[in-house]
């Protein structure tokens, strides 16, 4: 598998972790910027590719948080130190999806597994 194919895999995992637990918690997290808008529909997380690292963030109210960085050398999943760089200690890999797939349902929708 590429890098490519396997940050969307990851990607797709995220976006299904933050539905779930936007079910639990409410939508206002990670749904449209505009309040007033009732139908407004779910905002997936964006990525931006850097020359060493993949900043995947959420979008929410217009603001933009990191949620992890990837490590494009080696498909690492790094915990965000600020908005420009990574903590040390990888957290995960990309390549190995029992990395962040042997959660419950919802953990992928917050930042709260990449804590060591």
């Amino acid at each position: 598998m590429d890098f490519h194919d396997a940050l969307n895999d990851f990607i797709d995992a995220i976006n299904k972790g933050i539905e779930e637990y936007s079910k639990n918690y409410g939508p206002h997290m990670y749904y449209s910027s505009d309040p007033n808008d009732k139908e407004a529909g779910f905002v997936p997380v964006g990525v931006s590719l850097g020359k060493r690292y993949a900043k995947i963030y959420t979008q929410n109210s217009g603001h933009k948080s990191v949620y992890c960085f990837v490590d494009t050398t080696n498909g690492d999943i790094l915990m965000a130190a600020s908005w420009k760089a990574p903590a040390k200690g990888a957290r995960g890999n990309i390549y190995d999806t029992t990395t962040y797939n042997n959660f419950p349902p919802g953990t992928l929708g917050h930042t709260g597994w990449l804590y060591k």
